[in-house]
């Protein structure tokens, strides 16, 4: 399979002769996503010309998805499910940006649940 003729297509070099890591999607037989990191690097003929480029192709469907997985798990509390403080931050961060983006109101609805610090002390890790 023939991706490409030469480093312009992933854009400028990062550094003389190596483009910069390429993440995509590729689609195995049975339909299921495969992650694929693709980087580069230009080949020498031996006199100072290109003679072609290499390229490496790296299965890194594993790694996104524990990736995936410890951000989930640091965005909730692991006994109720419940986003934690740390997500609260992040999205209401992202709120007040899009507000004043968009010049709209939003509003903010917190609740106080008695009893919840116990439950956690006694039954959360």
């Amino acid at each position: 399979m023939i991706l490409a003729s030469g480093p312009d297509c992933w854009g400028p070099p990062a550094s003389k002769g190596q483009v910069d890591p390429v993440e995509i999607d590729w689609r195995r037989k049975d339909g299921t996503v495969l992650k694929v990191r693709l980087s580069g690097r230009e080949v020498g003929s031996g006199d100072g010309e290109v003679g072609g480029y290499e390229l490496i192709a790296e299965d890194i469907t594993k790694q996104r998805e524990l990736e995936d997985h410890l951000r989930r798990q640091a965005a909730k509390d692991p006994l109720t499910g419940l986003a934690n403080y740390r997500h609260l931050i992040d999205v209401l961060d992202t709120e007040i940006k899009r507000s004043e983006r968009t010049k709209r109101e939003f509003s903010l609805l917190l609740f106080d649940m008695d009893g919840l610090k116990q439950i956690n002390d006694r039954f959360g890790t």
